[in-house]
């Protein structure tokens, strides 16, 4: 099968594009020839502006589509030209410079269309982010149409599959494909000794617990700074560890100052994903929390994913995908409660023999279930059915 990919962000500088690279590898693997074409970022070319990640090496093929300040209908000749040959066009989020170039490629070369849904992007915009209302806008307008243009759509979550429904996608065109993990990169072997001995990390002996994920407007690292106060005094020997960049960093630096957990609590900011594995290698206990809202019911949480494919004892909120994703390999606790969530990290720190037995619960529930392969597998069967 020929199969054209497109996203409206740059693989080499935003972390949720991950998905899309796994998925079209994961595809490669499986015989198919894969493109993806993405919307470069405006401030790719500048020197000092650093990639989280190069274009991966392999069978897949990337192409850089014009940065979208009124490039769009310059991008529409391009997908028209990429898709002349493939089986299958597909597109990931509602954006319209990705949306609008595949509706054009699938009506010009008469191509079945295919939608991944990862996100319910007019929640995160309108209601987390706080952009401008004319943005939420296009981007409400979008996601309630996009389906009436598609031929197939796989969704994220069970959410994403109750809003399909709700607005009237047959249920026999849709596939679940949620978020996975590469069982290479994140594994229970990998040495993660000479991450406590990085500097400035300087993370010590003492057992870690780690938060990680993007620090943007939807993260929710301010639980686990207030369950790292609650904890601190009780447990003075851990080093408690968020992972990620974005606009909150400098007021998740202020709250830890003002609370005196400067010296416990240790900020990455954004690192290459390549160091994110022995990151979680050197890790005892890992966190992913959230609150109980929409949005959060429609997300598959790649941290969670990458937590069990790293085999490693997690405490997490009992909202949404999580407890399906982690099938009993967590300790689950009240979302949007830093009680609650310190509660459940003193407990594994108390126990050893506890976070050892989740520990190989995790990793198995990765192999089984929560893997980029399962993923890419699933969406597979939703092109074939998309070509019938």
């Amino acid at each position: 099968m020929r199969v054209l990919m497109l996203h409206p962000h740059d693989v080499r500088y935003y972390p949720w594009t991950v998905r899309i690279v796994k998925l079209a590898e994961e595809l490669a693997k499986r015989g198919h020839e894969v493109k993806v074409a993405y919307i470069e970022h405006k401030r790719a070319e500048e020197p000092d502006f650093h990639p989280l990640r190069e274009i991966p090496e392999g069978t897949v093929e990337y192409v850089g589509l014009r940065s979208r300040d009124k490039q769009t209908h310059k991008n529409i000749r391009s997908v028209v030209d990429l898709a002349r040959d493939v089986d299958i066009i597909h597109f990931q989020k509602c954006f319209a410079s990705a949306f609008i170039p595949a509706l054009w490629a699938s009506w010009v070369h008469k191509k079945p269309l295919h939608y991944d849904w990862d996100d319910n992007e007019t929640l995160i915009l309108r209601e987390i982010l706080g952009l401008p209302v004319g943005f939420a806008s296009q981007a409400r307008f979008f996601e309630k149409r996009v389906p009436d243009y598609v031929d197939t759509i796989s969704v994220a979550s069970d959410g994403l599959w109750e809003e399909c429904v709700r607005l009237g996608f047959p249920e026999d065109r849709m596939v679940k494909v949620p978020v996975g993990a590469d069982l290479t990169a994140f594994n229970p072997n990998m040495d993660g000794r000479w991450v406590r001995e990085k500097q400035p990390l300087n993370l010590g002996s003492g057992p870690i617990v780690s938060y990680i994920g993007q620090l943007e407007g939807a993260a929710y690292a301010s639980l686990f700074l207030e369950a790292c106060r609650l904890l601190s005094d009780q447990h003075p020997d851990v080093k408690w560890l968020v992972v990620g960049g974005g606009a909150m960093l400098e007021e998740l630096e202020e709250t830890a100052f003002e609370h005196d957990l400067l010296g416990r609590v240790v900020f990455t900011d954004y690192l290459p994903s390549s160091q994110v594995p022995a990151i979680l290698a050197a890790t005892d206990i890992t966190v992913a929390c959230f609150s109980d809202e929409d949005f959060v019911r429609c997300k598959s949480p790649l941290k969670v994913a990458e937590y069990l494919a790293a085999g490693k004892a997690i405490v997490a909120s009992n909202v949404g995908e999580v407890p399906w994703m982690t099938g009993g390999a967590a300790v689950l606790v009240q979302p949007g409660s830093a009680e609650a969530l310190a509660k459940g990290i003193a407990d594994l720190l108390a126990n050893p023999s506890k976070r050892k037995d989740l520990e190989v619960q995790a990793r198995r529930r990765a192999e089984e279930e929560i893997n980029w392969a399962r993923s890419a597998e699933k969406l597979e069967s939703a092109y074939e059915l998309a070509i019938r």
